[in-house]
């Protein structure tokens, strides 16, 4: 790849890197315990994927608008 895209890369995962440090750290402040231990995760996961969907499809709407 070019350095203009290896840079970008960088930078992707930079910021993956925090935005994930910050959800873990924000989900055991408000959840508490550890959350391998945590019963129902796979119904969690399904519900965050759903609003993850209308999010994606609203931004989408909001583009299309400009």
């Amino acid at each position: 790849m070019e350095s203009k895209q290896e840079q970008h890369l960088s930078e992707i995962k930079a910021k993956f890197c925090n935005d994930v440090d910050r959800a873990y750290r924000r989900g055991n402040a408000e959840h508490g315990g550890f959350i391998l231990d945590k019963v129902g995760l796979i119904d969690e996961a399904i519900k965050e994927a759903v609003d993850q969907y209308v999010y994606l499809v609203s931004i989408k709407e909001q583009l299309e608008r400009e």
